[in-house]
C-alpha cells in the first residue's frame, strides 16, 4: 500500500504546519530547523533552513535525502503538480 506525503514526511519526523496558501513539512533537530514549504499560488517549493541557536540564520547548504525527495515527489502528485 502506498503512504501519503504526510506519512512519508511523519516518518521522517517532520511535522505538517498547514494554511490555506501552504503546506509546511518542518523538523526540528536540536535547534536546526528544516522546512518543506508548498507554496499553492504558485505551485513552488521552498526549502528554508536555519539556526535557532545561531540567531535564526540561514544555513549555506541543503542536503536532500532519497526518502525526502520521495515524501516531496508526492507530494506534488498529490496536489496535482505531476
Amino acid at each position: 500500500m502506498n503512504k501519503t506525503a504526510t506519512e512519508m514526511f511523519e516518518k521522517l519526523e517532520f511535522r505538517l504546519i498547514e494554511t490555506k496558501a501552504y503546506l509546511v513539512y518542518e523538523s526540528n533537530d536540536g535547534g536546526l530547523i528544516t522546512q518543506y514549504i508548498f507554496n499553492k499560488a504558485f505551485k513552488r517549493l521552498e526549502v528554508k533552513e536555519y539556526e535557532l541557536y545561531n540567531d535564526s540564520k540561514p544555513q549555506g547548504l541543503t542536503i536532500y535525502y532519497v526518502e525526502h525527495i520521495k515524501a516531496i515527489t508526492q507530494q506534488m502528485k498529490e496536489l496535482g503538480w505531476l
